[in-house]
């Protein structure tokens, strides 16, 4: 929180030399002066602040179209009626993804999307490995990953992150299975799975 136009004015008034030149009387010519900067200060400081909140697309509100546009949103796969928390929550998303196609980098990517999964790795069949009853997987089967997510709470409405006509609640696997898609590499293939 910035400082008020009244701290400004002491603080301003506690600067000026010492004299009868500078003597501050309320109401008076210099008083009104030192004043109107210090409503001016008080303004810009507090416009400072907000400007701080517009840094990150997880508190922007300003500038969150502009964080949009760095990362490429809205695109193909974004809801028309998309809330104001999930627009932050895909800006972020997109803007602190590594790139990391690793385990550790799928679960990460889930969860700043708001979402936990668990991974399944398949391997393809191989004679002394397997036992009888066990389902056959081709070759292919190491380029696929096994995504179980759960989506207990998603989207779900919060007081002071909406806006008047935002939906108190919604799901829907496309956007996440498009945000998880566009980072897989070109030979893998993401299967979804949702409790």
């Amino acid at each position: 929180m910035g400082m008020s136009a009244a701290q400004f004015l002491q603080a301003v008034k506690s600067l000026l030399p010492p004299g009868a030149a500078w003597r501050v009387e309320t109401g008076g010519p210099l008083d009104g002066v030192l004043a109107a900067w210090a409503d001016e200060a008080a303004r810009v400081d507090d416009r400072v602040d907000a400007a701080l909140t517009e840094a990150d697309p997880r508190s922007a509100a300003e500038l969150l179209v502009q964080w949009e546009a760095v990362v490429g949103l809205p695109d193909s796969a974004s809801p028309v009626d998309q809330s104001l928390d999930m627009r932050r929550v895909m800006a972020h998303g997109r803007l602190a993804d590594d790139g990391n196609v690793s385990g550790p980098g799928w679960i990460a990517r889930a969860a700043r999307l708001g979402h936990t999964v668990t991974l399944a790795e398949f391997a393809p069949s191989r004679a002394g490995v397997m036992r009888a009853g066990d389902q056959l997987a081709p070759q292919e089967a190491v380029f696929v990953l096994g995504l179980t997510v759960t989506v207990s709470g998603a989207d779900a409405a919060r007081a002071g992150a909406m806006q008047a006509g935002d939906a108190l609640g919604s799901w829907s696997s496309a956007r996440f299975e498009h945000e998880m898609n566009r980072k897989r590499q070109g030979h893998t293939q993401l299967l979804f799975n949702y409790i």
